[in-house]
């Protein structure tokens, strides 16, 4: 009993206990970024996979052979996945817009992930919105139309629920 009213044996006793502690709150953050990080890309995996999947239908949108009430049809699918979807003229102009009035909103041609998919056929950017304010995950797919660039079709889902 007098080992444990021992000096020695309290501070050994308060060095382990916060190396314990310190052990346990670098695994908490190492698997926590871990974990937002494999959350976000399986997020771009199904933005890419969506995007895929509405490619033919934006392609109708730019070559003005959907009907007029493409933006009725944008929602739809943009409020079924939960996604925002925005369909861009190879300029950059918006054409339909799922969270905006597409006439509202700014020419998209610089926005990283535009330029991105310009040059490679697609892209992908994590950034905040001009538009919403709110921290999202952008995947954007060029649309061709033989040798020349259609447009883009841009899916988006904030990222806010990860912090």
């Amino acid at each position: 009993m007098t080992f444990l009213r021992s000096a020695a044996f309290w501070r050994t006793y308060a060095a382990l206990a916060a190396l314990a502690v310190l052990g346990g709150l670098a695994c908490v953050l190492v698997v926590g970024r871990q974990m937002e990080r494999t959350v976000r890309d399986q997020l771009e995996s199904n933005l890419r996979g969506d995007a895929l999947l509405l490619s033919t239908w934006a392609t109708r949108v730019l070559a003005g052979t959907e009907p007029a009430d493409r933006h009725l049809l944008a929602q739809v699918a943009g409020s079924h996945a939960g996604i925002r979807v925005t369909v861009l003229r190879a300029d950059g102009a918006v054409v339909v817009d799922t969270a905006r009035d597409a006439l509202e909103l700014d020419n998209h041609a610089d926005r990283p992930e535009v330029v991105q998919a310009r040059a490679s056929g697609s892209g992908s950017a994590r950034r905040r919105s001009d538009s919403l304010g709110l921290e999202l995950l952008y995947v954007v797919q060029r649309i061709d139309a033989g040798d020349q660039v259609a447009g883009f079709l841009r899916l988006s889902t904030p990222l806010a629920p990860l912090r």
